[in-house]
C-alpha cells in the first residue's frame, strides 16, 4: 500500500512582508540585468533607444566621449544632433576656451551642420574664432561648436550643465528658437535618462510620418507655461555656469520678422475677407486692405499682413509693432520677442553679459526689418550675417577680464574669407543652391513678399 506525503502542516510559511519583498528583490535584479544589457548593446552602437523626437525634447544622454588622440585624450560629441570635431581633453596652458552653445542658428546652419566633417566657414562658430584672433594676435582661443539643431532651450541647459566640466573659460549661449515644447511634469525628463524607459517609449509608441507632422515646432498652448520654462531654463544656465566658475554669455536672437511660411490648416484661402484683403494689398491699395483686414474673424494671422501693408506705405514703425505681434502670437521657429525682453532684463539684473544680437541685426537691415541679405529662412542667417552677429559677440567678448583693454579693429569679412580660403563663400551659386535646399526642406515656399 502506497503511503502518499502530506504537507507538513507545521512548516513555516513565508510571512506576506517577505514574500512581497523577495518578489521586489527578483524584479529589481531583472531591471537591473536588462538595464545593463542594453546598456552595453547601445554603446556598441548595435542598437539605439532614442526616438528622433526625443533627440529634440529630452536633455542629450550621455554625449561626451574620450578617444585617443596622438598628445593625449580627446572630447567628441557623440549625438545626431550636434557636430564632431574631437578637441583636447586638457587645455592647453594659456588657451581660453570658448563654447558655444544653442540652437542650430548658434551652430550656423547651413554652413556647418552635424553632418559636417570639416568646417569650411560662413558658420558663427568659425567667424567669431577668426574675428578673435584677429583681433587678439597674441592670445591663442580655442571656439568650440557645442551647438546642436533642431534644440529648445531644455537641451541646451542640460549640454551647458555638461560643458562646464570640459574647463571652458567662457560659455556663450544663443537659445530661444524651436521654443513650444512644454513637458506636463519632469518625470518624463528623469525618466528619459533610464534606458529600458526609452527602448519601451521607442518600442509602444506611434512615430509619426513626415505628412502627418506640423511643418513647424508644436506650440504648447499655454503661452505663460512656454514662457516660464524658456526662463527657468536660462536661470538654470546662469546657475550651472556660475557653480563652476565659468564665465556666461547670453545672447538676445535675430528675428526674422517677415518670413512666414503658411501651414496648410491657415485660413489663408478659406476667409474671404483675407482673399480680398490680400488682393488689394497685392495691387497697392493698403489702406483698403487694412480696413478688410480688421474685420476678418481670423484676425492673429492678419497680424503679419497688416504689417506689410504698413511697410508697403512706409510707416516702418508700425510695420515692425505688427511684425512682432505676429512673431509673438504665431512663430514660425522664430524667438518670441518676448523672450528677447526677458534676456535683457534678466542679464541686467544679474549682471550677466550680453551680445545683443536682435539690436545688432536691426542695424544692419534696412529700416531696421530684416530681409534675405540677412536671413536664409526664418531663424538661419547668411554668412553676412552670421558675420555681423559674430562680430557683435566678439565686442561683448572684448569687455571681458581675459581680454586686454586694447582690441584690434573687427576685420573684414572679405580678408577674413582671402585669409583662410573660404572661397565658396564668394560663389553666387553656392549662396542660391544654400537658400533653395533649405526652403526645400520645409515643403514650401516663402510668401512672395519676404525679400
Amino acid at each position: 500500500m502506497m503511503h502518499i506525503m502530506k504537507p507538513d502542516s507545521n512548516r513555516p510559511r513565508l510571512s506576506l512582508t517577505r514574500r512581497v519583498f523577495y518578489s521586489m528583490f527578483a524584479t529589481a535584479v531583472f531591471f537591473l540585468l536588462a538595464t545593463l544589457i542594453l546598456l552595453t548593446l547601445e554603446r556598441r552602437k548595435i542598437i539605439t533607444t532614442q526616438r528622433p523626437d526625443d533627440l529634440v525634447a529630452y536633455p542629450p544622454v550621455d554625449f561626451i566621449k574620450l578617444q585617443k588622440g596622438e598628445n593625449g585624450p580627446m572630447v567628441h560629441f557623440d549625438d545626431p544632433f550636434m557636430v564632431s570635431f574631437p578637441f583636447p581633453a586638457k587645455k592647453a596652458p594659456g588657451t581660453i576656451r570658448i563654447f558655444i552653445a544653442g540652437e542650430s542658428f548658434a551652430m550656423g546652419s547651413p554652413y556647418l551642420t552635424q553632418n559636417s566633417r570639416t568646417p569650411e566657414g560662413g558658420d558663427l562658430p568659425g567667424w567669431l574664432e577668426a574675428i578673435m584672433k584677429d583681433r587678439f594676435p597674441s592670445m591663442r582661443f580655442e571656439v568650440i561648436c557645442a551647438a546642436a539643431g533642431a534644440q529648445n532651450s531644455a537641451r541646451v541647459l542640460a549640454i551647458v550643465e555638461s560643458l562646464v566640466r570640459l574647463e571652458p573659460d567662457i560659455i556663450v549661449t544663443a537659445t530661444g528658437n524651436n521654443e513650444g515644447f512644454v513637458p506636463v511634469t519632469s518625470l518624463n525628463e528623469n525618466l528619459h535618462l533610464w534606458i529600458l524607459y526609452r527602448l519601451m517609449k521607442k518600442t509602444l509608441l506611434h512615430f509619426p510620418e513626415f505628412s502627418e507632422r506640423p511643418l513647424f515646432s508644436p506650440q504648447d498652448p499655454n503661452n505663460e507655461r512656454l514662457r516660464k520654462y524658456f526662463q527657468d531654463n536660462i536661470r538654470g544656465i546662469d546657475k550651472a555656469t556660475r557653480q563652476h566658475g565659468v564665465r556666461l554669455v547670453l545672447c538676445t536672437m535675430p528675428i526674422n520678422l517677415k518670413f512666414y511660411l503658411t501651414d496648410p490648416k491657415s485660413p489663408l484661402n478659406d476667409d474671404p475677407v483675407i482673399v480680398r484683403a490680400r488682393e488689394l494689398q497685392s495691387r497697392g491699395r493698403y489702406p483698403e486692405a487694412l480696413d478688410l483686414y480688421r474685420q476678418s474673424a481670423n484676425l492673429t494671422f492678419c497680424l503679419r499682413y497688416i504689417a506689410g501693408c504698413y511697410e508697403g506705405m512706409g510707416h516702418y514703425e508700425e510695420a515692425t509693432v505688427y511684425y512682432r505681434l505676429a512673431v509673438e502670437q504665431a512663430p514660425r521657429q522664430q524667438t518670441r520677442p518676448s523672450f528677447n525682453k526677458f534676456l535683457r532684463a534678466f542679464t541686467s539684473e544679474n549682471r550677466v553679459p550680453l551680445a545683443d544680437l536682435e539690436t545688432a541685426m536691426e542695424r544692419i537691415s534696412p529700416h531696421g526689418i530684416p530681409t534675405a541679405e540677412q536671413f536664409l529662412d526664418p531663424c538661419h542667417l547668411t554668412w553676412k550675417g552670421y558675420y555681423e552677429m559674430a562680430g557683435e559677440i566678439s565686442n561683448t567678448l572684448a569687455k571681458l577680464d581675459p581680454f586686454p583693454v586694447w582690441a584690434g579693429n573687427i576685420p573684414s569679412a572679405d580678408n577674413l574669407i582671402r585669409k583662410y580660403n573660404w572661397n565658396r563663400l564668394m560663389d553666387p551659386s553656392f549662396n542660391e543652391g544654400t537658400r533653395r535646399r533649405l526652403l526645400a526642406a520645409t515643403s514650401n515656399s516663402p510668401p512672395n513678399d519676404w525679400k
